[in-house]
């Protein structure tokens, strides 16, 4: 039978407990968990510290060099640490986040200051590139660029899409590549590791009550932030045949996890997915994905805590594209897209929202904006944010 979780940690206790009582040797379990996902790719020479969470489709190649994890770190869905050229270092809380590339020899997190005597996170954003090293209490933006031997240095951050190529553009804002890291941005780091340190817990908590559970199409894990598969979130929904969170299947080639609500069958979606696909209502949620027209591998849904992400019918999906919910005040923090939305290769859609029939280029980032019901199509390798058109996509290849 099944026991059941109250908090992830709660199970661990209990199972020392008895050990203790029983005689028998204090278990491994003793020390914080980390968790890799099944379907994460680790080759080679990788070792971790605590609390690291590896996400579905992560991909982990040591060859014959070496890759270090510190404690509290995270490597986040379809992210890739590539070693072939050179060891890989992650410090203590740093974050590479969906889709992100570092490749070696690359240091994340492991020099430079913090703003105070704690220990504190490094950034590396969504579907972006690093080569080089980004120190401590430094961010690289989502679809941004770090060439390789080129240092993010403490107190700083590389903009959206920027393509950083040498020191004098890492670090003079004058430059346009660079800003300063905000009190804004720190609080987000600090929440992204509070997340993905309950997810190396109570992923292990999960697999351990049951090991099916942490494959395929499946329950989230209970959380401070989410009740996992509490009756008090069951997301049956007559309109949406598909729920991860009600209908488990732990042989699903994908990751489908938690309060998803999907209006394909599971046979149609076998169908019309791709590999290699994570959609991941384990923080924000509900997510409500009205039918998919098709969907390449390696896409990734997941939203921030608190947050909720609605698509509308007919929506297509390219490979390696992202849709990621936020908090927002002009749709109740609802990440959403009309009818016939089509999201580019590549492309980052985060905390924003579109009309029917909208379209959002290869390779494209559009950040907390809102364009309502209109019809908006946004064209390859641009920069959108809060509205308005900032840039390009400066490593559009």
């Amino acid at each position: 039978m099944k026991p059941t979780l109250e908090k992830g940690s709660s199970f661990r206790k209990v199972v020392l407990l008895m050990s203790m009582l029983s005689g028998a040797p204090y278990p491994q379990m003793a020390r914080a968990a980390s968790f890799v996902d099944p379907s994460a790719v680790v080759q080679g020479n990788v070792t971790m510290g605590d609390l690291v969470y590896v996400a579905p489709f992560a991909t982990l190649l040591a060859g014959e060099k070496k890759i270090t994890i510190g404690e509290a770190s995270n490597v986040q869905d379809s992210a890739t640490l590539d070693a072939s050229n050179g060891n890989i270092k992650l410090g203590e809380q740093a974050i590479v986040a969906h889709g992100a590339t570092v490749k070696g020899p690359a240091r994340i997190g492991k020099s430079g200051r913090c703003p105070t005597d704690d220990p504190c996170p490094s950034f590396v954003g969504f579907n972006a590139e690093v080569g080089g090293s980004v120190q401590k209490d430094a961010m690289v933006g989502h679809l941004a660029r770090v060439a390789r031997g080129v240092v993010i240095r403490s107190g700083l951050k590389v903009l959206p899409g920027k393509n950083v190529t040498n020191k004098d553009q890492a670090t003079d804002p004058v430059l346009g590549k660079v800003a300063a890291v905000t009190a804004a941005d720190r609080m987000f780091m600090e929440g992204v590791i509070e997340v993905n340190e309950a997810f190396a817990d109570d992923y292990d908590t999960m697999k351990i009550a049951d090991p099916n559970d942490v494959h395929g199409i499946g329950p989230a894990p209970i959380t401070d932030f989410n009740e996992g598969d509490t009756p008090q979130s069951n997301c049956t929904d007559l309109d949406m045949p598909t729920c991860a969170q009600d209908m488990p299947n732990a042989g699903f080639r994908n990751r489908i996890i938690g309060d998803v609500r999907l209006r394909n069958t599971e046979a149609q979606l076998d169908d019309l997915m791709g590999s290699k696909i994570s959609v991941r209502g384990d923080e924000g949620e509900p997510f409500k994905v009205g039918t998919i027209a098709y969907m390449d591998s390696r896409v990734t849904f997941h939203a921030l805590e608190h947050t909720h992400i609605t698509l509308g019918n007919n929506g297509r999906y390219d490979y390696h594209s992202l849709v990621h919910g936020g908090p927002n005040t002009f749709n109740g923090n609802t990440t959403q897209a009309g009818d016939g939305f089509k999201l580019g290769a590549h492309a980052v859609f985060f905390n924003s929202r579109v009309g029917d029939n909208s379209r959002v280029g290869f390779k494209t980032v559009v950040l907390n904006s809102d364009f309502g019901a209109n019809p908006t199509t946004i064209g390859d390798c641009k920069i959108v944010s809060n509205g308005a058109q900032i840039g390009d996509v400066e490593w559009c290849y």
